[in-house]
């Protein structure tokens, strides 16, 4: 699996989260990129590190997973602090 687009991305709160997708090519199968399942716990109204998995598998069972890191930033600063 190939991610699309930036590897981590950097958002701030309330920001549209674009999901810029992935591409998956097997030696035998060929583009296989629309068998990629997409699980993604992103919340952009929530400051936070967050991850989108990836995931694809062949007609022989191979799995492969890739995972794309979104970080969401506090718009007033005081993300990850406590009070």
């Amino acid at each position: 699996i190939t991610l699309n687009g930036e590897n981590p991305v950097v958002l701030l709160e309330g920001e549209e989260y674009k999901e810029a997708g992935a591409q998956a090519t097997d030696n035998l199968d060929g583009d296989i990129t629309d068998k990629i399942v997409t699980d993604s716990d992103v919340n952009t109204q929530k400051a936070g590190d967050y991850e989108v998995t990836y995931t694809v598998e062949d007609r022989a069972g191979n799995k492969g997973i890739e995972v794309r890191d979104v970080k969401v930033l506090s718009r007033n600063g005081d993300e990850d602090k406590d009070g």
